[in-house]
This record gives structure tokens, sequence and C-alpha cells, in this order.
């Protein structure tokens, strides 16, 4: 299918209306995805693609059509070696129509079957990216979702480096802190708003400390609030701790 899409009049795919389950067959991977799109109206014989990708390597599937999503057969991701970094993204195109771009949902992360994260969806997934310099990450928050960037020559390798205690102990928090003050202090977030990135990560946040409603922006309280999440999150992971282990190895 072609690459080049016209965006005009795209609808954005709520991600909890997409769920990637990632499960192992015969040494490698194959994928299974859940679409939930009647609620969108999109035209009955808009073309549904799923596509993995990692930087600049993707592969396409194809779903059939809105009246009647089939998933290709075969759904293997042998052209990639491991799952680190691995993403999905979902669209819905016109392909009568020069290939217009319809509706997706991006940036997608997966849960591994039968493994403890099952059940749940990750808010933020790290990213290679090879344009950070002397950066080792960055936080970009410019486009539709948070995107936690991880410098691709970071060593021994990127996947390595964004697994690591130290990197968890002394970047998460930070995270945290930057998007919880986007969503509640910038942009404001309205409770009344149950779909999208930001009540996934409100939802998050009120695991830590939930003060029913949430304070009013830009106050005292809101700031104090933000600051118990952040301290309930590092006695909940362990921050402290996973920092103090990460460099007893190194020096050992």
């Amino acid at each position: 299918m072609k690459r080049t899409f016209n965006y005009t009049d795209r609808k954005r795919i709520e991600r909890s209306d997409v769920r990637i389950t990632l499960r192992e067959e015969r040494g490698g991977f194959v994928f299974d995805a859940s679409l939930n799109l009647s609620r969108y109206q999109f035209p009955r014989k808009a073309a549904v693609y799923v596509e993995a990708y990692r930087d600049n390597q993707w592969k396409q599937f194809d779903f059939g059509a809105i009246e009647k999503i089939i998933p290709q057969q075969k759904r293997d991701l042998t052209e990639f070696q491991s799952s680190a970094g691995l993403l999905f993204r979902v669209r819905v195109v016109m392909v009568s129509d020069r290939y217009k771009l319809i509706g997706e949902a991006d940036r997608l992360p997966f849960v591994k079957s039968g493994s403890e994260d099952d059940k749940r969806r990750h808010i933020i997934v790290p990213e290679s990216s090879s344009s950070l310099g002397d950066l080792l990450w960055k936080l970009e928050m410019d486009g539709e979702i948070p995107r936690l960037l991880v410098n691709s020559k970071a060593l021994p390798t990127w996947e390595s480096f964004a697994t690591n205690d130290l990197f968890i102990a002394l970047v998460y928090p930070e995270v945290l802190r930057q998007v919880l003050n986007k969503i509640v202090n910038i942009d404001e977030f309205s409770e009344d708003d149950e779909d999208g990135w930001q009540s996934d990560w409100i939802k998050f946040a009120k695991t830590f400390d939930d003060p029913g409603e949430l304070p009013k922006a830009n106050s005292d309280e809101m700031k104090d609030w933000i600051d118990s999440v952040i301290r309930n999150f590092a006695i909940c992971n362990q921050i402290k701790a996973r920092a103090d282990n990460a460099i007893e190895r190194d020096k050992s």
C-alpha cells in the first residue's frame, strides 16, 4: 500500500479502543490486535491496517475493512530481532479516494500474552531516537501523546540503557512530574473527559494519591498533590534502592 496519505479530516482513534498483544511462537513473536472502531462511524468500505514499527523499520498488516475486520492470517514479526522499543499504529484508509487517511492511532504499546502486564496498558514506552546528539533522553510532549526518547547510541544498547535501574530511578519520577504538570496546570485537564491519554495518566497518578476531585490548576493544593504522587511513586517503586543497587553493581 502507498505510504503517502492525505491527512485531511483525520479522526484520532483513542488508545483505549485498541489492544495489541504480543506472544512468542516458534522462537519469534506474533501479535494479535483487538480493534473497537464502531463508534467512529467510518465508511463501511474503508480499509484497516495495523503497522508494527521501530525507528525506520516497519511492517504493515491488512485487517480487512470497517464492515468486516479480518486480521491478516500471518502476523509474525520475524523482521524485528527483539520486542524492545516495538510500537504499533492503526490506520483507517479510503483506498478509493487517493489513500485518504481518515482515522489513526499511533505509538501504541503492546502487552505480552500471559505476563503480569497482560491486563494493563503502558502509559509510556521508551523509544529510540537518533537526533538527540549528546542528550541521553528527552521527554517530548508536542505531539498527540508524550514520548520518552532515548539516545539510539546509548551503551551498551539503547534498550539496555532504558531498562537500567539507574535510568529508571533518575528519569521516571521526572517524567511523571513533567507530564502531570502539563496535564493539570498547562492544559487544565477536566475529569469530565474520560477518553484520551491524559485520562490514563490521571488514573495512574491517583493510584498513588487520590484526592477525589482534582485541586484547582496552578494552586498550592495542586502542587502538593503532584509532590505527593511523585513521593508515593518513588516509595512504591523503591526508587532509591534501585539507584543504590545499580551503583553497587557498577562498583563490583
